[in-house]
């Protein structure tokens, strides 16, 4: 069980890591992704920032590809919270050379790949830990 537990938390601190670094790029090259997604490791923030990982590609994001992601991720009133989403990635912005743009692009890109699997681990671990712990209730009863 402990190590279990170790790993579930030694990948939580490497989920960490890596929003750190997704944030930093995100605060360079497109401040409006923190704004729409404050939950950065959401699984519509992950999606959407995978499929538009920079201040060019975010604009062309149909509402309803942002309603869909966010219905999986079971958000309430999708297709507000879309209009509002989309609203904020299309706002004007002071932008960077289109080539440190698309350098920043493979970055976040890159960063969002890691994080989305470690959210999966993390909830199987968090599963296994969850029911070890029930198992160690049920043992001292």
């Amino acid at each position: 069980m402990k190590l279990v537990a170790r790993t579930h938390e030694a990948f939580i601190w490497d989920r960490t890591r890596h929003l750190l670094r997704l944030r930093s790029a995100l605060r360079e090259i497109f401040p409006a992704a923190p704004e729409a997604f404050p939950e950065l490791t959401g699984p519509e923030a992950l999606e959407l920032l995978g499929r538009a990982p920079d201040p060019a590609q975010a604009p062309r994001l149909s509402r309803s590809r942002i309603t869909a992601a966010l219905t999986r991720a079971r958000c309430r009133d999708p297709e507000a919270k879309a209009e509002a989403v989309q609203a904020m990635l299309r706002a004007l912005a002071l932008r960077q050379d289109p080539t440190v743009e698309a350098a920043y692009a493979v970055i976040v890109a890159s960063a969002v790949r890691p994080i989305a699997q470690l959210n999966i681990q993390i909830a199987e671990l968090q599963a296994l830990v969850a029911e070890g712990l029930a198992g160690a209730r049920t043992l001292r009863s």
